[in-house]
C-alpha cells in the first residue's frame, strides 16, 4: 500500500537545453512555471497548486468551449432580457437601456469570434 502524505508537490528547478525552469509535478505530471526562481513562476505554481487541491488533489478537467460571435451573444443576452426584466407583464426600462448598450456593442464589436 502507498504511504499518504499531506504534503504540497515541491515548487523545483529543472535544468533544461541550458536554461533553469521551475517545474511542479502534480499527479505524475510534470508542469512547466517558467523561468526559476521569478515571482511569475511562483504565482503559477500557487495558482496550478491551488486549482489542484480544489479538485481533490486531481488535475483540473479542461472543458473546450465553442466560441461564438459578439452577435450571437448579444442574441442570447437579448432573448434572456426579455424575460427577466418585465413587472406585471410590462418591460421595465432596464430592456431599453440594455437595448440601447448593445446597439453600440454590435456596431464595434459585431463580427468579432472568440467569446
Amino acid at each position: 500500500m502507498p504511504k499518504l502524505s499531506n504534503s504540497l508537490p515541491k515548487y523545483r528547478r529543472k535544468r533544461v537545453r541550458g536554461k533553469n525552469y521551475a517545474v511542479v509535478t502534480l499527479s505524475g505530471q510534470d508542469f512547466y512555471l517558467g523561468a526559476h526562481g521569478t515571482e511569475a513562476s511562483k504565482t503559477e505554481y500557487d495558482r496550478l497548486i491551488g486549482e489542484w487541491l480544489a479538485n481533490g488533489r486531481r488535475i483540473p478537467v479542461i472543458v473546450e468551449t465553442k466560441l461564438i460571435s459578439v452577435m450571437a451573444l448579444c442574441a442570447e443576452y437579448w432573448i434572456f432580457c426579455r424575460n427577466y426584466y418585465v413587472k406585471n407583464g410590462k418591460p421595465t426600462d432596464e430592456q431599453a437601456g440594455v437595448k440601447a448598450a448593445m446597439r453600440y456593442v454590435k456596431q464595434l464589436y459585431g463580427r468579432t469570434r472568440g467569446v
